[in-house]
């Protein structure tokens, strides 16, 4: 999941191209890797579990994104309206 989550918010961020999202679901897919949560779980939750992350500096959350494929950065200052769209799209509530 974190690969798409991360893939589309790369997308959403102007990094890379939109079909990069249906590449990346098709590798997952293929080899049977999850593309959406198992079960609901609310967002509240996730944010509470993502806060206690490494990348997390000063109480600010960071996400891993690409600036191009094969080019991972950590990226701040994500909006939670976004974080929030993007799990609801894998299934958390």
């Amino acid at each position: 999941i974190g690969l798409k989550l991360a893939t589309q918010l790369s997308v959403e961020l102007g990094h890379i191209e939109k079909e990069w999202i249906i590449r990346v679901e098709q590798l997952l897919s293929t080899y049977q890797l999850p593309t959406a949560l198992k079960s609901s779980l609310p967002i509240a939750d996730l944010l509470t579990a993502m806060g206690r992350d490494k990348k997390n500096r000063n109480g600010q959350l960071r996400f891993v994104t690409m600036q191009a494929v094969g080019q991972a950065i950590t990226s701040d200052n994500i909006p939670t309206a976004l974080v929030n769209d993007l799990w609801q799209g894998a299934g958390a509530n």
